[in-house]
């Protein structure tokens, strides 16, 4: 008698309750009174997830970034920074401010190398701009037959070509660096014949360029930057020659 009214108290006690649950309460007191059902619907959830990411879903990898900078660089073999400035930077760097497109410019002159570093406007595409620029140049003879020059948009990377990584490549014994260039792309071979997949493009970041100088008329090979890699071994700081080698990944 006692249990029997026990049990109707209860089964009241539950209807009250339920009638002043709110809706999400009652929703999950609905899939918690039905474990099977529950599983089932989480299963299914599950699977069309993973379907839908690993088929169905389209997947792009990261689109490429356009900057509004790109540099103007190359040689002019006549050993004097005033001469390269005066016949190659201040030229150039005129004729690229008349451009459309071109925002301003900022030039650097050396002994034998110049670079100009070019500001775009905005909406400008710098990839298809650069060719042009760099077309113009040699239709319009801007600059002096026996100089160099190219015109490359600038790339988000570890150097400004866009490499992922760069490596440096170097020997412990003080080897001449033209040696150490050859040596650099015989391992970048090795490499590329390994078809690491992961590996876009890998080459190495010649410090050596060719040109001809104009007061000899003779093709020069002449260093036109130094890279050095240093390591710590005990208490001694030692830096050896070297050669970098770029990856796009």
């Amino acid at each position: 008698m006692i249990k029997g009214a026990f049990s109707k108290f209860r089964n009241q006690k539950s209807k009250t309750n339920k009638t002043n649950m709110t809706k999400s309460q009652k929703l999950s007191l609905f899939f918690f009174d039905r474990t099977r059902l529950t599983a089932i619907i989480w299963v299914a959830l599950i699977v069309f997830g993973t379907l839908s990411y690993t088929t169905f879903l389209k997947r792009e990898g990261f689109p490429s970034v356009q900057t509004p900078l790109a540099f103007a660089q190359g040689t002019y073999l006549v050993n004097d920074a005033q001469k390269v400035d005066n016949e190659i930077s201040k030229p150039l760097s005129e004729f690229l401010l008349k451009q459309d497109g071109v925002k301003k410019v900022q030039s650097q002159s050396f002994d034998n190398f110049y670079t100009i570093v070019i500001s775009y406007n905005e909406g400008v595409d710098s990839e298809t701009k650069s060719v042009e620029l760099k077309r113009q140049i040699t239709e319009k003879n801007v600059l002096p037959a026996n100089a160099q020059t190219r015109v490359e948009p600038y790339k988000f990377g570890f150097t400004p070509r866009g490499d992922n990584m760069v490596l440096a490549f170097y020997s412990d014994k003080d080897i001449p660096t033209s040696e150490l260039a050859v040596k650099s792309e015989e391992a970048v071979k090795y490499i590329q014949s390994q078809n690491i997949d992961l590996i876009e493009n890998i080459s190495i970041i010649n410090p050596f360029e060719t040109a001809t100088n104009p007061a000899t008329g003779e093709t020069q090979t002449t260093q036109k930057n130094f890279d050095r890699y240093g390591k710590k071994e005990a208490d001694n700081n030692v830096f050896n020659n070297s050669i970098s080698i770029g990856i796009t990944t």
